[in-house]
């Protein structure tokens, strides 16, 4: 079969993973990198408790590279948070741990982390690392109060120390999922699976589609190719004369020529999680066609001829399937439920390409075009089936859970779960 000599290779996780030049991303969960590929993969605890004036804690990040990071920084609301004194450790193997301590004019609250690498900085998102700074012992406030008053007017005592000893913020009983959070999540669940499609061959076999995700789903069906013989009207209405030749069409072919989607880089749209299956190259409908001479020559050619394959056009796509899922709660867990799943094709790549030509382009062309349309259905449909695969949806809710209930949320009963943009809301029992 032809081969359309372009083909574009897309890398559909590693660059998830790698830094942008800009500035800090607050997507949301997502492991940390560099030029060098650093890859900060989770911190324990996830949740690093302090009190203002009390011991440092020590965390450790685990992940790969982490040589490369330079600092880690508290922040909130974006902008580095002042009061902390955080020592960063040599890293031990895939591991690297920081001690981090509150001053006793650190306010009470929840914070992040920042990872400060070359020229570049990443903010570690809630759901992978945060800092809850929380009041200490009762005589350490006592403590605080009296250092507080002592240092203020006498006539103003009791207002100063009011303001020097913040009271505790409320619970918060939502966290936020964000694209960053949700492709580093369906990454893991979705790491080395593919879907293949393949009609050309001779052998009934080798024409088939197989879907794999690892340690969940396996299916492998039947796929067709199609085989279109021409009518003696028109066969008479192919008619190209070629010098003194008369050649007539009597017969095309027209098959699956081993198409790969892959998972590409999730995200979050529309409120919806978004899983696109994209092919690894340009791929094609490759087609073949049956000439005959009746004048002069009295020649033709069989299928396995090179000329059977130049006789007529392939058609080409570039892009891949878009699969949208809606959040929902089951049993107090985060799951979801398949929402759309269709195609996205570029269009400067999809379409007619090859040295051929119709012979009967009323004829050939809507064969063509219905058998495609048709296969790009099927293999849409066999995609879909994955998501509703019980060990599927398993995997995939069970690492969305994970990320969620971490620290302090951990036990806790999933209540409310909403999407906008490019956040999801998750809303926890108090």
């Amino acid at each position: 079969m032809k081969r359309t000599g372009i083909f574009v290779f897309w890398t559909l996780s590693a660059s998830t993973f790698l830094l942008a030049a800009a500035g800090p991303d607050m997507d949301g969960r997502q492991t940390t990198g560099s030029t060098t590929q650093t890859e900060v993969q989770s911190v324990n605890p996830q949740a690093i408790s302090l009190t203002p004036g009390g011991r440092a804690a020590t965390a450790t990040m685990t992940g790969t590279g982490l040589g490369n990071i330079l600092d880690v920084q508290v922040i909130q609301a974006g902008k580095p948070a002042e009061g902390f004194e955080i020592t960063l450790k040599p890293r031990s193997g895939t591991t690297r741990a920081f001690d981090i301590k509150a001053a006793n004019k650190v306010a009470l609250g929840e914070y992040q982390l920042r990872i400060i690498l070359r020229a570049q900085k990443r903010d570690l998102p809630a759901g992978m690392a945060s800092v809850v700074v929380k009041a200490g012992a009762p005589s350490m406030r006592i403590a605080q109060k009296a250092r507080a008053t002592a240092a203020a007017p006498p006539t103003q005592a009791s207002s100063q120390s009011a303001k020097v000893v913040p009271s505790a913020l409320p619970p918060k009983d939502t966290r936020v999922i964000r694209s960053s959070a949700f492709n580093s999540i369906a990454m893991g669940v979705f790491e080395g699976a593919y879907f293949d499609a393949m009609s050309c061959g001779g052998r009934d076999s080798e024409r088939k589609t197989t879907v794999n995700v690892p340690n969940a789903y396996f299916k492998q069906e039947p796929l067709d190719r199609m085989e279109y013989k021409f009518t003696d009207g028109e066969e008479e209405r192919s008619l190209q004369r070629r010098g003194d030749d008369r050649w007539y069409r009597l017969e095309i072919r027209a098959c699956v020529d081993g198409w790969r989607l892959a998972p590409g880089s999730a995200s979050i749209e529309g409120g919806r999680f978004k899983i696109p299956f994209s092919f690894t190259g340009i791929k094609a409908i490759n087609t073949r066609a049956i000439d005959e001479e009746r004048r002069r020559v009295n020649e033709s050619w069989d299928w396995s001829a090179q000329k059977a394959d130049s006789a007529i056009q392939d058609f080409r796509f570039s892009g891949g399937l878009n699969i949208f899922l809606t959040p929902v709660i089951e049993n107090g867990e985060l799951s979801f439920r398949l929402d759309d799943a269709r195609w996205e094709f570029y269009g400067p790549l999809t379409g007619w390409i090859g040295p051929g030509h119709f012979a009967l382009p009323e004829v050939e062309e809507p064969k063509i075009i219905h058998y495609k349309d048709r296969m790009l259905e099927v293999i849409r449909q066999r995609i879909v089936a994955i998501f509703g695969d019980q060990a599927v949806r398993a995997k995939l809710s069970a690492a969305l859970n994970q990320s969620v209930k971490t620290g302090d949320f951990a036990d806790r009963t999933i209540i409310g779960v909403s999407g906008k943009g490019e956040a999801i809301e998750v809303t926890f029992q108090k």
